[in-house]
């Protein structure tokens, strides 16, 4: 008689390409990778589960993920011995997102647009702040600043602060958590 339940092993997402701010949080444009379960008992069963309700409800489903749509997904694999004593790992938890982040507008907050035009925006003003308002939440915003007419773009900081004279060009990239 067997009543000991199998090691379950541990459950990993083979070939996630973890996207965005963080390349470990399983938030991801990626939409396509595998299951992979290392050290289970030897000889057991093993099924794969995925939920795409937080949890409430399971599905059967292959190791191989692939064109997920845009959501949430928890991933499990149940162990069955040859006793029929079942055990789950972990759960898994991936987001796929592929949905562009709000990109917010971008504006030269304190800065005094001085000659013949108050909006043109030629200034003999050198120190003035980049200001970035209605991106997505959460998301990383890198601010950069070309001065060959977009030709070419370096990373620049919100301040601004004693520019030579010149022409220069701003934009923001708004990365967001996928």
């Amino acid at each position: 008689m067997d009543t000991t339940t199998p090691h379950s092993g541990e459950l990993t997402l083979s070939d996630l390409n973890d996207t965005g701010v963080s390349v470990t949080d399983q938030i991801t444009q990626d939409k396509n990778f595998n299951l992979k379960l290392e050290g289970q008992e030897t000889g057991s069963r093993v099924t794969y589960l995925v939920s795409t309700d937080e949890g409430k409800t399971w599905q059967e489903t292959t190791v191989v993920q692939k064109d997920l749509a845009d959501g949430i997904y928890q991933y499990k694999a149940v162990v069955t011995d040859a006793a029929g004593n079942t055990s789950e790992t972990a759960v898994q938890k991936v987001v796929v997102d592929t949905t562009t982040p709000q990109a917010g507008e971008l504006t030269l907050s304190d800065l005094n647009d001085t000659g013949v035009s108050a909006t043109d925006q030629i200034t003999q003003d050198q120190n003035f702040n980049l200001k970035l308002e209605g991106q997505e939440t959460g998301s990383r915003v890198t601010y950069l600043v070309s001065t060959d007419e977009g030709k070419t773009w370096q990373e620049t900081t919100v301040a601004q602060k004693d520019l030579a004279d010149g022409v220069y060009k701003y934009k923001a990239v708004v990365t967001d958590a996928a």
